[in-house]
């Protein structure tokens, strides 16, 4: 199908995600956009015509926090009793994969998420290297270029290696944007924290880092101690100069600026400073299957966030730390973990509130809105439609559009 082309969509059902729903209606593509949606089926029309009559049509997924790059490391990062342990161990693991083996894992990766109903991804890359590989992925993206370095002395290199990716990154593919990613508080200097963030002002990007995933975080910010201090000194990426600012995560963060329409990942361990988050306009990223693959004893309320108008989303984290990138089951573990969570709240967070988190205008059927649309079967009676994509077998969708171009057709 051109750009230039009509398409009508036939729907049995859908949920526009927004709270509306339709039955035995038709959505019409133009282009990469929806142009209507419609109760009911007119007879005359000019152009193509997909029946998902006998489906559920949805927004797809949105998955805000991925690390597509380590997809070959599946069964070779152990879980470990220290973080601290597991994080040496995929550093070793991910060092001894050759170029065949992660381009092998990331097509894998790819065919999964695709399979799964995934239309965004946010995805957090150490690897400039890959970004050409990372362009020719069929889905709407944002490429965060993850930066790490504790010592000092190493920012100014860093961030001029950054802006320079930046500026000279010729992509040619409208439908992917860059981002800067800040790993976490025990791995960035304070100096990098606030040159990323001034890097992201200056040119327009998007910013996201890991904050508050462990409660020994606080403990390296309070006094300098700690498994995360033995793990920089092991990995000799300890700054001797730096003195702890004895304050918790967000308030650290806070004080030096960097919070700033930041997309917090985990976000397990902020205490009462919840309203920190809502100051600096930030959004949150909840990755269900890799919270249950740690065992976390303690992680963010959705409901508690998203009743404090903070935007969710919903990220599978890498498969060092994950069993499977399929989303259907990120969904299952969501109602798990976050109990809170209505069925239908737990499919906006995975839709639009991960469009919100991430800044990006998708995750809705509606009018104007792009064409990224997922569909599936309906295999059984239903209460809601919510249901539907919780059915205990669903784990792929039977079709799938991407700015108006079909990437999973129905059989």
């Amino acid at each position: 199908m051109g750009n230039s082309s009509k398409l009508k969509i036939k729907f049995g059902h859908l949920a526009d995600m927004k709270g509306a729903q339709l039955s035995d209606g038709e959505l019409i593509v133009e282009g990469n956009s929806i142009v209507s949606i419609e109760p009911g089926v007119t007879d005359s029309f000019e152009g193509d015509v997909i029946d998902l009559t006998d489906c559920f049509v949805m927004p797809g997924f949105v998955n805000a926090h991925c690390h597509l790059s380590l997809s070959a490391l599946k069964d070779k990062v152990l879980k470990t009793e220290k973080f601290t342990d597991w994080v040496l161990s995929l550093i070793e693991q991910d060092n001894g994969l050759n170029e065949d083996e992660r381009m092998a894992g990331i097509k894998q990766g790819v065919d999964t998420l695709l399979a799964s109903g995934v239309t965004t991804l946010a995805d957090y890359l150490g690897r400039p290297n890959l970004l050409d590989e990372y362009a020719k992925l069929p889905f709407r993206q944002i490429v965060f270029l993850e930066a790490i370095g504790f010592k000092e002395s190493k920012a100014d290199e860093i961030i001029e290696n950054l802006r320079s990716i930046i500026e000279s990154n010729k992509i040619g593919n409208p439908l992917l944007k860059l981002g800067l990613a800040p790993h976490a508080p025990y791995s960035v200097s304070p100096k990098l924290y606030q040159e990323l963030r001034d890097l992201a002002d200056d040119m327009d990007c998007p910013i996201s880092s890991h904050i508050a995933e462990l409660a020994e975080e606080d403990l390296f910010l309070q006094d300098g101690s700690g498994n995360l201090r033995e793990l920089l000194e092991k990995r000799e990426a300890f700054d001797q100069e730096w003195s702890p600012p004895g304050k918790p995560v967000l308030q650290y963060l806070e004080d030096l600026d960097a919070l700033d329409s930041m997309i917090g990942v985990h976000l397990n361990h902020i205490g009462k400073d919840k309203s920190i988050l809502v100051g600096n306009f930030m959004t949150a990223v909840f990755c269900p299957g890799s919270t249950k693959w740690f065992g976390r004893p303690s992680y963010l309320d959705a409901k508690s966030f998203l009743n404090g108008s903070i935007a969710v989303g919903l990220g599978t984290d890498s498969l060092a730390s994950n069993d499977s990138l399929n989303f259907f089951r990120e969904l299952k573990i969501t109602e798990e973990l976050q109990p809170n969570l209505s069925r239908q709240e737990i499919l906006e967070v995975s839709t639009r509130r991960g469009a919100e988190a991430l800044g990006l205008k998708t995750g809705i059927l509606a009018k104007g809105m792009p064409a990224d649309i997922i569909a599936m079967k309906i295999q059984s009676e239903f209460d809601s439609v919510y249901d539907i994509p919780f059915e205990q077998n669903r784990d792929k969708v039977d079709f799938s559009m991407i700015d108006g171009k079909i990437v999973v057709e129905k059989e």
